[in-house]
């Protein structure tokens, strides 16, 4: 037998803050507020490989950060963790311990 090709999962977040899990490997979140949600990345020994993809589907922009053992690498160094339109997709990786690179429309500088 052929087995069906892998998929991501889609779930919401309704409010205006998320821990990241390891609940969520491999999914598809759909942030569907009309204000900021802030998505927090925890040194919750995730998997070197992990993805998790976060859609802004709300007027609310999507803000990444880490906790103070975690590091979250943007698009280019002066550049903010924020999606910049609704209908972005970021994809969150992580590329080494305590490690997310981000991945997708993301980020307005913030020096000059």
């Amino acid at each position: 037998q052929i087995a069906p090709p892998p998929y991501a999962p889609v779930d919401t977040i309704s409010g205006t803050a998320h821990t990241a899990t390891r609940a969520d490997a491999g999914k598809y979140l759909r942030c569907t507020s009309d204000s900021s949600v802030t998505i927090v990345f925890e040194d919750d020994d995730f998997d070197v490989g992990t993805e998790i993809h976060f859609e802004q589907a709300g007027n609310g922009t999507v803000i990444f950060m880490g906790d103070t053992a975690v590091t979250v690498i943007d698009q280019r160094d002066g550049y903010d963790h924020v999606t910049p339109y609704k209908g972005a997709v970021v994809t969150a990786k992580c590329v080494a311990a305590a490690t997310w690179k981000l991945i997708g429309p993301h980020g307005s500088v913030l020096t000059a």
